[in-house]
């Protein structure tokens, strides 16, 4: 009896810490390896691909390089509390970011642009410390903060002044979230994160990433909103916004 109910007490420790791991750096990465972005490219005023860039995969779905036209590549290490993103730009130029994880997994800081992040209780990132220089040389801070709802982040809001472009209102369609590697997300499409830090918000290390397709994206600068564009293959994969289109490892 008392073997039964050690076993029966070890099953249970274990569906705990399983559950416990499961909530940690919820990540928007494919199931199906198939459904992996093999390529991305901007589309130029004219509707041309341009700046297309090629992805390499770890086991575990995690983006280890992006190799596009030229010298320009980029790969990610990912270890327990760093990642570290080096990069080559189009005149041969490296540059190296080094992020620091929390417990959970979520980017908190970054060394090259000494920027903070903070996160909620269910791991949503709500606070962002965005460092600018003053006219005197100095450092000061302005921080962003994030709005959700039903899973989806729907504002980002700035104290003024502040350039305007930044805060924005999102929308959200009914079908769920395709990130595409991040550039689909509401992080990449409001501005607030550049390609490689979206790779890093797809993988789930700026906390949970919305559950929705995003719809339209509203600027304060002009109230307007933009309506994002998608179009699908067979299979019902994202292939094309306004401004980018994708290729996936499998037809």
């Amino acid at each position: 009896m008392k073997s039964v109910l050690k076993a029966s007490l070890l099953y249970t420790f274990c569906i705990i810490i399983c559950i416990s791991c499961s909530k940690k750096n919820e990540q928007a990465i494919p199931e199906n390896k198939c459904d992996y972005l093999k390529s991305w490219a901007f589309l130029d005023y004219a509707g041309k691909p341009v700046n297309i860039s090629y992805f390499t995969y770890d086991n575990n779905g995690k983006v280890t390089s992006m190799k596009g036209e030229g010298l320009i590549k980029t790969t990610f290490q990912y270890n327990k509390n760093t990642i570290i993103v080096d990069a080559v730009e189009f005149d041969g130029s490296q540059s190296k970011s080094t992020y620091s994880l929390d417990g959970n997994g979520y980017i908190t800081s970054n060394s090259q642009y000494n920027y903070n992040c903070r996160y909620d209780s269910q791991g949503y990132l709500i606070a962002f410390d965005r460092p600018s220089t003053s006219p005197n040389g100095g450092i000061s801070y302005t921080t962003f903060r994030f709005s959700y709802k039903d899973g989806n982040l729907v504002k980002i809001t700035a104290p003024e002044p502040y350039y305007s472009g930044q805060v924005s209102d999102i929308t959200y369609q009914d079908k769920p979230a395709q990130s595409c590697s991040g550039l689909n997300s509401s992080l990449f499409l409001t501005g607030f994160l550049g390609p490689k830090e979206a790779i890093l918000a797809h993988g789930g290390y700026f906390g949970k990433t919305s559950r929705n397709l995003v719809k339209e994206v509203t600027f304060s600068s002009n109230g307007y909103p933009t309506q994002i564009l998608h179009n699908y293959d067979s299979k019902g994969r994202v292939i094309s916004t306004n401004s980018v289109v994708y290729t996936y490892e499998c037809d």
